[in-house]
């Protein structure tokens, strides 16, 4: 992990899906500009669980909490796309 910048950009997370670490929360380990700041989910056990485990500062039961959190600067949301 790299030393983090003063200010660095805050994401949040809209949903506690398996994409989530490989696409946003590990790459963010190594940008000094970029910190992984908050998660929300439909549920706050499975937010906790999740920020617990990535080392998130913030979870989330709602979507529209995290929405409404004035230190996000960006929102990632891992879609999940299926095909039929």
């Amino acid at each position: 992990m790299v030393r983090k910048e003063p200010s660095p950009l805050r994401f949040g997370i809209l949903g506690a899906a398996d994409i989530a670490p490989i696409a946003l929360t590990i790459p963010a380990l190594n940008h000094p500009d970029v910190v992984v700041y908050a998660i929300a989910a439909r549920s706050l056990e499975r937010a906790q669980t999740f920020s617990k485990k990535h080392n998130i500062q913030k979870a989330y039961g709602s979507y529209q909490e995290l929405l409404d959190d004035p230190e996000i600067d960006a929102v990632y949301n891992p879609v999940r796309f299926v095909f039929k």
